[in-house]
């Protein structure tokens, strides 16, 4: 009878979905790949701009006046008509088509451009160069036409000096020079033994003037690893709580549906999948597979009565009932797989007031674990 009853509360158990719920993320990213081709736009200032003779040139100019207690705005509006050769100073737009580089990045989708995403790499790491190392130094500017003026600088250094800057090998300057080629500022570390051979490179991945974009093709798929900080409010629908034996009492186990609030902190590794249908644009699509590890701390009450208070230190032996606060720590991990997904908690059971003791399952751990479909998942509102 006992093997009846806990057959059909585990056939319960796995059909049972958590209460409906919303994630927040934070610190997401996607590992991006070096098998695409990226646009890279630059804003040049100050670029020369011909005017053809005798056309209608017209500048506006806005003044702001704060000091009455009504804000004042001017515009000025200055016609000529332009003569021979006569030029204006201008921002370009340039862009270069580069080969993408792996690395930590944030994506977002254009809000005019549906089929343009950004790409946003993340800052570059730290390098110390020790003393005595040759290096050369090149600042690279953008120019007008679209070439780079270069700074060289050959130095080797008195101290110990550290970069700012992403580290690149041989091979993978090799391998994609657009490392080498792009970047507004690269420094050639040269082997302390050796120093008339490279050892490595150091290149800026992270240019705030510089706005990365992947152009997608109609109904193209891409997909990146994934990663975040995921938290929020969480409900773990059923509980297992194993049986014991204390002072020859013996315990059984115990499967409980309690109602229970918690907040859950996790680290979420898993793939971005998004795909560009012209006419409607850019739409993400369910993650093939993801996993978040994480704890949490969530909170019930339990009712107190003499079936779950004898092995207590004072067992309930009328019909009274008391009641007491449960505070439960615990890890649990969660995997979604498209529309589905399912979770495996683990914790203690912290009884909270004078009776706590009396409890059966007091500072005793619990498992749990349970499946959902679609919105409904682990994550509460």
């Amino acid at each position: 009878m006992r093997k009846k009853k806990s057959l059909t509360m585990i056939t319960f158990l796995l059909f049972t979905a958590s209460i409906w719920g919303q994630t927040y993320k934070a610190l997401n990213s996607i590992e991006m790949k070096n098998n695409f081709t990226l646009i890279k736009t630059t804003k040049v200032k100050n670029c020369q701009e011909t005017i053809n003779n005798g056309a209608n040139i017209k500048k506006i100019t806005t003044f702001k006046n704060t000091s009455t207690n009504n804000e004042e705005n001017y515009t000025i509006t200055e016609e000529k008509t332009a003569g021979n050769n006569e030029s204006i100073l201008v921002d370009k737009i340039l862009t270069n088509k580069i080969k993408s580089f792996n690395g930590t990045a944030n994506i977002f989708v254009d809000e005019t451009d549906k089929s343009k995403i950004h790409i946003n790499y993340w800052l570059n790491g730290y390098d110390t160069i020790k003393k005595g190392t040759k290096i050369k130094v090149i600042d690279r500017k953008l120019q007008c036409d679209n070439t780079f003026l270069e700074t060289p600088n050959t130095i080797t250094v008195d101290k110990d000096i550290v970069f700012n800057l992403w580290k690149c090998s041989i091979s993978e300057i090799a391998k994609n020079p657009d490392y080498y080629k792009y970047s507004n500022k690269v420094i050639e570390v040269y082997k302390l033994d050796n120093p008339t051979t490279i050892d490595y490179y150091l290149v800026n991945k992270y240019d705030k003037d510089v706005d990365y974009i992947i152009q997608l093709d109609n109904r193209q798929l891409i997909s990146f690893k994934e990663t975040a900080v995921e938290f929020g409010p969480i409900t773990i629908p059923i509980k297992i709580r194993p049986g014991f034996t204390r002072n020859n009492v013996v315990v059984e186990q115990e499967f409980t549906g309690d109602l229970n609030l918690g907040a859950f902190l996790g680290y979420k590794i898993g793939k971005y999948r998004a795909r560009y249908i012209k006419g409607e644009g850019f739409t993400q699509l369910p993650t093939s597979l993801s996993c978040t590890v994480g704890a949490f701390l969530s909170f019930s009450v339990a009712s107190l009565d003499k079936a779950n208070t004898t092995a207590g230190n004072s067992p309930i032996i009328d019909d009274s009932k008391k009641s007491i606060g449960i505070v439960s720590p615990g890890l649990g991990v969660m995997y979604s797989i498209f529309n589905f997904q399912i979770g495996f908690f683990g914790g203690f059971d912290l009884g909270a007031g004078s009776n706590s003791k009396n409890w059966n399952f007091n500072n005793k751990p619990w498992m749990g674990f349970g499946f959902a479909y679609s919105v409904s998942n682990f994550w509460k509102k």
